[in-house]
């Protein structure tokens, strides 16, 4: 037989409220967590499982772990958002998960939220926009704390670019994307400090972009069909967030026709950026070395790329 012993784990507790102090109907709550092992190194995401109320709203929830942030989620259909009182704007979608609340080490035990309202949360209502003031359809969102950087939530906007959805206590980051476009980052403190531009609506416009033309050609100079060239990471030379926003969105070219030509567009006008071309002829792969992209580079419009076959590699 193996024993395995379960460390005591704090627990969390709270109560979830809507309009004049209410219980919210239809709420599903997600406490979200992650397991560690012992030596300290991050293991997985804990299975999210809903966590039931009792009549007055209050909920428990057993096995945080003592040395890792976690945050609150919610499931919660629009309609019975706005019966909770959740400040939304008509014809704007409402994102499908919520993020209720967020915590750190130490814990006290039990850890205790006290009442989140619903009805006194800040809610963003973003529009994503190009470098010259066009909605972005479909544009990505990246939503996290400075206590959560590396575990954000994922939204995708409508079709012109909009979405909703309330922000939890602290200082928030709002990062914005789309393929073959810009992106924005935006740093939001809830609750919202005097004089802050507000998040009603949160306009953010996506960085200005760069476009990269060339050919791709083999060692004897000869075009190649069937090629993909791409960007390969992230930005260098930009802060974190915006680095990390960049490799979303990272640029890819349709393949190459029999004139070996491509084009993609950058995320960021002024970063620097490393391109690889890889593709398919027959039965031999081609792949190139990396080529390096200067913002100050000024041949951009007949960039030459040669390919290998990848078992010539050493």
């Amino acid at each position: 037989k193996v024993a395995i012993r379960l460390e005591a784990a704090p627990e969390l507790v709270g109560r979830v409220l809507g309009s004049n102090g209410r219980p919210v109907a239809g709420l599903t709550l997600l406490p979200d967590c992650g397991a560690m092992a012992r030596n300290g190194m991050f293991l997985s995401e804990v299975p999210l499982q809903p966590v039931a109320f009792d009549a007055d709203g209050r909920f428990r929830f057993d096995g945080l772990n003592p040395r890792i942030a976690f945050r609150v989620l919610a499931l919660l259909e629009p309609a019975d958002a706005r019966a909770a009182g959740l400040r939304l704007v008509d014809g704007v979608p409402l994102a499908p998960v919520l993020w209720l609340s967020v915590g750190c080490p130490p814990f006290a035990q039990p850890c205790d939220l006290g009442e989140l309202r619903l009805d006194r949360m800040v809610v963003a209502q973003v529009h994503v926009r190009t470098a010259n003031g066009t909605p972005v359809p479909g544009a990505r969102l990246s939503v996290t704390t400075e206590l959560l950087g590396k575990s954000p939530l994922a939204y995708v906007c409508d079709r012109v670019g909009r979405l909703q959805f309330p922000l939890p206590e602290g200082t928030v980051r709002i990062g914005a994307y789309a393929p073959g476009s810009g992106v924005a980052t935006r740093l939001v403190q809830v609750p919202v400090p005097d004089g802050d531009p507000g998040v009603d609506p949160l306009v953010l416009t996506l960085s200005p972009t760069r476009t990269v033309r060339g050919v791709v050609v083999d060692g004897a100079g000869q075009p190649v069909a069937g090629v993909n060239v791409w960007q390969a990471g992230r930005a260098k030379g930009k802060d974190g967030p915006l680095a990390e926003l960049a490799e979303h969105a990272a640029a890819t070219s349709e393949p190459t026709g029999a004139n070996g030509a491509f084009e993609l567009v950058l995320p960021l006008e002024d970063a620097e950026f490393e391109l690889l071309a890889s593709g398919k002829r027959g039965d031999v792969v081609f792949s190139s070395e990396r080529t390096t992209i200067a913002p100050d580079d000024d041949n951009l419009e007949r960039l030459r790329i040669v390919v290998t076959p990848w078992q010539a590699k050493k």
